[in-house]
Formats: C-alpha cells, sequence, structure tokens
C-alpha cells in the first residue's frame, strides 16, 4: 500500500513513539499498531532501525527509523541516550506532520522523555497523549546503577511525573502499573486501563521434544525474556553454576537468548559453557526452538 492510498482514506492519524525496541520485533507495539489500523486509524511508528531497515509501509503502518544509539555502561551516558533519542524522534514526527496532524499520540516508555512532544503536538493539533506505560524508570535506574546519583533519579521521577500529567489516558502492562499510574502519577480509575501481552499461538505452540536441544542430557531450562543489565539474567548464570558445580548435577542443559556480555563473562569463567547456550533472540530459529518444550522455563528476576 503506498502512502497516497492511506492519505485517500482520510482516516485520524495516530502517531506511536517507541524508543527501547524496533517495530516490528517490539511485539507489544506492533500488536497495537495493527489494532489501531484495523480500528481505522492511520498509524505512524517512529522508533530505533534495528538489524535492517523495515519497509516504509510495513502492513499498512507507517515506519520511520533511526539509527540506534549504543550508550556506554555509565548513568551520564543512559542520559546522553534520552537527548539523542528526543532528538532523532522529533525529527521525525515532525516530518511526518507535513502529511497531516496527529489526532494522538501514544508514547511508550522507556524513556519518559516524550511527553515533550505530545504537549508539542498538542498545541499544534489538539492531539491526544496516550502513555503506554511499559517500565518503572525510577526503580530500573536503581536496578542498572546501584549506588548511582541521587540528583539522576530525582530527575527521573521529574520526568515520570510529567509525563503522567501530561497523559490523557495511561495503558499500564499489569494491576501493579496501574497502581503506580494512579499513586504516584494521580491518575483516576477511568483514566488507566491495563492491556497485557501474550504470547503469539503461531510461534509459542506444543510440539514434539527435540532431544537434540537438550545435548545429551535429561532436562532443559530455558530462559523467557528481553536480557538487558536490568534483567537478573547473571543470577540465572550463577544458579547453573550451583546446580552445576556445587550440586554435582549434570543431567541439565541451559538454554537463554542474547545474553549480556558479564552473563557470557560468568558462564566462561565459571567454565559453564559446556552446559550453557546463548542462542539469540527469539526471532531467530535457534531460541525459538529451544522455547519449544524445555524442561522448566525462568523469566527475569528483578
Amino acid at each position: 500500500m503506498t502512502r497516497r492510498a492511506l492519505r485517500r482514506r482520510g482516516r485520524p492519524r495516530v502517531l506511536v513513539i517507541v524508543q527501547n525496541l524496533p517495530v516490528p520485533f517490539d511485539r507489544r507495539v506492533w500488536l497495537e499498531c495493527q489494532a489501531l489500523t484495523d480500528a481505522g486509524y492511520e498509524v505512524t511508528v517512529v522508533c530505533p532501525r534495528g538489524d535492517s531497515a523495515p519497509p516504509r509501509i510495513l502492513d499498512g503502518v507507517i515506519v520511520r527509523t533511526y539509527p540506534g544509539y549504543a550508550p556506554g555502561g555509565g548513568a551520564i551516558e543512559y542520559f546522553t541516550e534520552f537527548a539523542y533519542s528526543l532528538l532523532a524522534t522529533s525529527w521525525l514526527a515532525f516530518a511526518e506532520r507535513r502529511h497531516g496532524a496527529y489526532a494522538v499520540v501514544q508514547a511508550c516508555n522507556p524513556p519518559d522523555i516524550f511527553w515533550v512532544l505530545a504537549r508539542a503536538f498538542r498545541l499544534l493539533d489538539g492531539s491526544r497523549f496516550v502513555f503506554d506505560h511499559h517500565d518503572l524508570c525510577p526503580e530500573l535506574f536503581e536496578s542498572r546503577f546501584q549506588g548511582g546519583r541521587r540528583l539522576l533519579l530525582r530527575a527521573l521521577l521529574f520526568l515520570e511525573r510529567q509525563t503522567f500529567r501530561a497523559a490523557d489516558h495511561v495503558i499500564a502492562t499489569n494491576e501493579s502499573y496501574a497502581d503506580v499510574a494512579m499513586d504516584r502519577g494521580h491518575k483516576g480509575c477511568d483514566d488507566v486501563t491495563i492491556v497485557r501481552t501474550g504470547p503469539d499461538p503461531d510461534s509459542m505452540r506444543r510440539t514434539e521434544a527435540d532431544p537434540a536441544l537438550r545435548r545429551g542430557r535429561t532436562h532443559l531450562v530455558a530462559y523467557l525474556g528481553v536480557m538487558g543489565p536490568q534483567d537478573g539474567v547473571d543470577n540465572i548464570v550463577a544458579a547453573a553454576d550451583h546446580v552445576v558445580n556445587v550440586k554435582g548435577r549434570d543431567d541439565i542443559s541451559w538454554g537463554t537468548g542474547t545474553a549480556s556480555t558479564t552473563s557470557r563473562r560468568n558462564a566462561t569463567g565459571w567454565g559453564s559453557t559446556t552446559w550453557s547456550r546463548c542462542s539469540g533472540a527469539f526471532r531467530t530459529r535457534p531460541s525459538r526452538q529451544s522455547s519449544r518444550r524445555p524442561t522448566s522455563a525462568s523469566a527475569p528476576t528483578r
């Protein structure tokens, strides 16, 4: 479908902003885009570029991407990434606005910075602002940078307050996030909606077990989830080390996705490379296979 064809339909426009992951790899955001398209909206997504740039129009959704920013491990770089993302997103969002005003702006966190754009488009177009609350950014900061600067933490709390204050409606991923929106964000019950994300039944389905994935062992433990520094994947590796090297179990194979550098280093240092495997993100074939018929599965621990 061409942009001209989308224009002819005269549908209300929705701008979806996501910085944490590219689409369509961010499955939650992509499902929301498809739901909006099916409901009669014209959807434009601004997000970082993944391994390869998607088509400008994908399944009826306009996708504008910018080069991703790979910050260092420090707290200051954390905020540098914020500034870069805001500038890159603003450039593309205003470029797309030449094709028509936005009826709704939906911003997905982290980070909690896009309320600035939402207020700008409210002044220009009368846009409504929907905040799609994916992560608790202050807690995320404390998890990643334990003992970090209190000034930076207060800055994150300020950005979170401004995001809630600007939002006409909040989409929460679960009850605890809804509570944060109502308690810390002072939103009313009617202003918060819980929208959960489930697995894709076409991918996550019961299949015949593949003994080869267990690499000669009786059991297979698979990790399910995004592997960021704050997700506690190092705890999974430590648990595996305890089970194998302390308890003496040699009948378990541990499968993970895109492990962090620290997790890979720990696995190597503890001699665990013989019983653990980092097979890549779920969009790749090895990890898709590993997620089928494990003996048990683990999820983010922080």
